[in-house]
């Protein structure tokens, strides 16, 4: 071979190889975006505008829920004893972020908010359905079930007891669903996710049968999407397929998480909060504070 051809060889085998890893990496570039996408549409919750408080809001503790023109809230005392002691308060929209504000103590209340009622709010607390007056500011006893979970969805509210049932409630009074199916960790259109004995079943609300199971995760503190969900394990969020039930990493050091529409916001064990997409991309700063709900 001539030293022109070997030449020519040795400019040109790089030049193709340069070319190659060029278009693999617009390639991939484009492949994830696109799992990207498809990730988190797989874990929101398009209906979130149905409901009370979220299903992440509650199992934070539930202590806030915005109206139209408040901000109520439980502030909790805790003694040496151990033993806590909550009020309701409200702050007026118009306030957020003044540093000097009216303080409003409605109701001596120790609970979760699940939502707004026409004018007035239901809450769980020691296990007790409430309605919360907000023009009596009293305490009103809406069931006599011992409940486990509650959700308000579509101006309706669905419970389930310690005997694992789950309960409609509204005006014209409370029905029952399903029977012994365990914890409602949440609620959907088509769907009731519940929990028992570690292991999570979505039942279908029209025929009341168990649709799929899923198992190896920390369900108590997850949150549900169309074809996915996120719990919280170990400090680490973590993504589980209905389909295949496979797992996956999404963020690690994370204390608490709450989900809402497409939005992700997580505290972090080191501290700060920080926004994100649903699969933990995009992260921005919102606070150097360190949270843990």
């Amino acid at each position: 071979m001539s030293r022109l051809k070997k030449l020519f060889l040795f400019l040109l085998v790089p030049l193709f190889f340069t070319a190659c890893i060029t278009d693999r990496l617009v390639i991939d570039g484009e492949m994830a975006l696109y799992i990207q996408e498809m990730i988190n549409e797989e874990l929101v919750d398009k209906e979130y505008h149905l409901r009370g408080n979220s299903t992440s809001t509650l199992f934070n503790g539930g202590y806030l829920l915005e109206g139209e023109e408040y901000l109520y809230f439980v502030n909790k005392m805790e003694f040496e004893d151990g033993s806590t002691y909550g009020y309701l308060q409200r702050l007026h929209l118009s306030q957020r972020g003044v540093l000097i504000y009216d303080n409003d103590l409605l109701i001596d209340f120790n609970g979760e908010l699940l939502g707004f009622w026409e004018s007035n709010i239901i809450a769980l607390e020691e296990g007790e359905l409430l309605l919360l007056d907000l023009e009596e500011y009293t305490k009103k006893p809406l069931s006599e079930a011992r409940v486990t979970r509650a959700h308000i969805f579509k101006d309706t509210l669905y419970y389930s007891n310690i005997d694992g049932d789950i309960y409609s409630l509204k005006p014209e009074g409370e029905e029952l669903l399903v029977k012994g199916v365990g914890e409602l960790l949440h609620v959907d259109t088509l769907y009731f996710y519940t929990l028992s004995n570690g292991t999570l079943e979505q039942i279908d609300r029209e025929e009341a049968k168990v649709t799929l199971s899923l198992s190896g995760g920390v369900y108590e503190k997850a949150t549900f999407g169309r074809e996915s969900l996120l719990f919280l394990e170990d400090n680490c969020l973590k993504r589980q397929s209905y389909a295949t039930g496979e797992i996956f990493m999404t963020v690690c050091d994370v204390n608490a998480y709450v989900h809402e529409g497409y939005t992700l916001v997580t505290a972090s064990t080191d501290g700060g909060i920080y926004l994100s997409c649903l699969d933990g991309t995009a992260k921005d700063k919102l606070s150097d504070d360190l949270a843990n709900s």
